[in-house]
């Protein structure tokens, strides 16, 4: 079956041939067609000696082929259909083409092969660059602490990359690509780098969405003056290479145990990397996702508590900290670290969002009103926060009507 993916009016076309079936494993990731967008077309075609179309059906799945749901009739029987997305994902295409001869073929069994895949993605990443933090490095001297927040449901396994230029108007320079979304990195700039810095996080997901986030300047100079002496530095004590090396094994370990759901697994692996070196913020931080994932959460809370302590700055740490502490209903504390966010960072949407989230959970739903309206003014930038909390906005609206008609 030949097939291919053009681009009609800024939107993906999916172009199908045929019906014959290919293997039941979906194609590698490189070269299954990306989607962009909630409505798509889907082109399909026949032979040019074939009679003319009388009925086209479309099935689709979203479990590889074990479930099948009918989308319905192209109603002319010309292609393109249009199809819509009802959420994100892999989905798998079947067509039942007819004329008057007869049918390409049975409707899609449990088990039948799609004949065409696509990723879905609509919802580009939220990203956030953290204010830059300076500390002192060990012989490399000047160490930039970069912190960030990339939240996304479909990230590449490393999708983060950093670069930097002199301010106000350098060229961009790579410093690192491809990195796994612990949300830090620790940076230290060449020497004979001067002058006012500007870092920039590009965070991408499997479908292409790329977006970016800059922040403020930094003078290299002033750092320079200010740093603090090594042995006050965070992790100034120093392991052995070879258990160094041990504790980093560990790590990317449960990394990749975690990126793929392994969850038992991966908190195996980052509890072993912390007992080597138990001053490693992201692995006690992937450490409280992971128990939260496994709903252990008392043991998430105190993790996430002791990167904290390490990494007081550190925004990740805390929205996953206030995301455990809501689940055992713990609001008082959920709201101060959301408070220690919003004290930095006034304009954070989604802090706002989870305060109002926070506020209904006590029943509170005026104070959930107001900080949602927040949440949606606060940095119009961060579309998919926005119209979350509008979502929210609206439901509570509905609730109020319905409340305010079964009264009358």
């Amino acid at each position: 079956m030949n097939r291919n993916i053009t681009s009609r009016h800024g939107g993906l076309v999916l172009l199908v041939v045929a019906a014959s079936l290919e293997a039941a494993t979906p194609p590698p990731d490189h070269h299954t067609p990306k989607i962009q967008s909630r409505r798509f077309e889907i082109e399909y075609r026949v032979n040019e000696t074939a009679l003319p179309l009388t009925r086209v059906e479309l099935w689709y799945s979203r479990d590889g082929g074990d479930t099948w749901h009918n989308y319905g009739l192209d109603e002319d029987s010309q292609s393109p259909i249009q199809f819509d997305a009802a959420e994100e994902g892999l989905y798998g295409f079947f067509f039942l083409l007819e004329n008057r001869v007869g049918s390409s073929g049975e409707p899609p069994q449990a088990g039948t092969v799609p004949q065409q895949w696509a990723f879905v993605d609509y919802t580009p990443p939220i990203v956030q660059l953290h204010p830059i933090q300076v500390g002192r490095g060990d012989a490399l001297g000047t160490r930039l602490q970069l912190r960030w927040t990339a939240i996304d449901a479909h990230f590449d396994p490393r999708p983060i990359e950093l670069s930097y230029r002199i301010a106000p108007d350098g060229e961009w320079t790579q410093l690192a690509d491809r990195l796994s979304n612990t949300g830090r990195y620790d940076w230290c700039p060449p020497t004979q780098l001067e002058g006012r810095v500007v870092v920039r996080l590009t965070a991408r997901d499997r479908s292409g969405h790329r977006v970016c986030a800059v922040g403020r300047a930094v003078e290299l100079e002033k750092i320079t003056a200010t740093e603090e002496p090594p042995g006050n530095a965070p992790g100034a004590e120093e392991l052995a290479p070879t258990d160094q090396k041990r504790a980093e094994t560990l790590f990317r370990r449960g990394m990749v145990h975690k990126e793929r759901g392994e969850y038992r697994q991966a908190a195996a692996r980052f509890q072993e990397a912390l007992a080597i070196n138990p001053r490693q913020p992201e692995a006690l931080v992937n450490l409280g996702e992971t128990l939260y994932f496994r709903r252990e959460y008392v043991d998430s809370i105190e993790a996430f508590e002791w990167a904290l302590k390490l990494e007081p700055g550190w925004t990740g740490a805390r929205r996953g900290l206030v995301r455990s502490l809501m689940v055992v209903d713990r609001y008082d504390d959920a709201s101060a670290q959301l408070a220690h966010i919003l004290k930095d960072a006034p304009a954070d949407a989604e802090a706002w969002l989870t305060l109002g989230d926070v506020a209904v959970s006590r029943g509170d739903e005026l104070m959930a009103r107001e900080h949602w309206q927040k949440a949606t003014m606060v940095d119009p930038t961060v579309k998919a926060v926005v119209e979350r909390a509008q979502a929210r906005l609206d439901s509570l609206q509905r609730m109020a009507v319905l409340a305010g008609a079964s009264r009358k």
